[in-house]
């Protein structure tokens, strides 16, 4: 993928935060922007809606608990 995007993360909700581990913890990421693919990516809506609620109920919980405060400001005032 090009500099600063990730591959696709696929699996269970334990895979998907092992990937983002390392990102998280040993990178200066403090927001993540998802997309789950039901339109255009051959997904089916029904599929999606699941995957973004089981991300929501299993995943966002524990990446919560992984936040910290930035270590660098990329605003421009």
């Amino acid at each position: 993928p090009p500099p600063g995007h990730m591959s696709p993360l696929l699996g269970t909700p334990e895979d998907i935060l092992e990937e983002l581990r390392p990102t998280v913890e040993k990178g200066d990421c403090t927001h993540f922007s998802f997309a789950f693919r039901a339109s255009g990516g051959g997904m089916p809506a029904d599929v999606a809606r699941a995957s973004m609620k089981l991300f929501a109920r299993e995943c966002l919980p524990v990446l919560k608990s992984w936040g910290r405060e930035p270590t660098t400001s990329r605003a421009t005032d």
